[in-house]
């Protein structure tokens, strides 16, 4: 019972690495996790389901570490792409040839990307994100 109880938990965490942070497999919790889980199956293949299943449990929670660290990284990159789109139309608009009619919009649109850059740099991806798309 136990030993099957200690497998189930590696196979957990081994679902839960490969189910998040696909796109960020090598940051620092990823390799964590791996090493708790190759430590777990030596635990266990060695007859100690005690620390296999210790083991186990670390390795889980650096994997949902992982998962955390590769989601807030997605919303930072979706951030920033919407920061850059912002930039990018403000400036079309500004050089285009109603700039002098869409003034009032341009400065509007340049407040909200001011925003944007600055929830960016206090690391709030989310509403960063949001105001840039209010900016477009």
């Amino acid at each position: 019972m136990r030993r099957t109880l200690a497998c189930a938990l590696v196979m957990g965490a081994l679902f839960a690495a490969t189910a998040g942070a696909q796109n960020f497999l090598d940051n620092e919790h990823q390799k964590a996790g791996r090493e708790y889980e190759k430590q777990a199956t030596a635990a266990m293949d060695s007859g100690d389901y005690a620390k296999a299943a210790e083991l186990a449990d670390l390795a889980s929670n650096e994997y949902r570490l992982s998962r955390e660290f590769a989601e807030a990284q997605t919303a930072k990159f979706r951030a920033a792409n919407a920061i850059n789109i912002a930039q990018q139309t403000i400036n079309d608009a500004s050089n285009g040839p109603k700039r002098k009619t869409n003034a009032k919009e341009i400065a509007a649109a340049s407040a909200l990307l001011a925003k944007a850059r600055a929830l960016f740099a206090q690391e709030n991806w989310v509403d960063s994100r949001a105001r840039a798309l209010e900016a477009l």
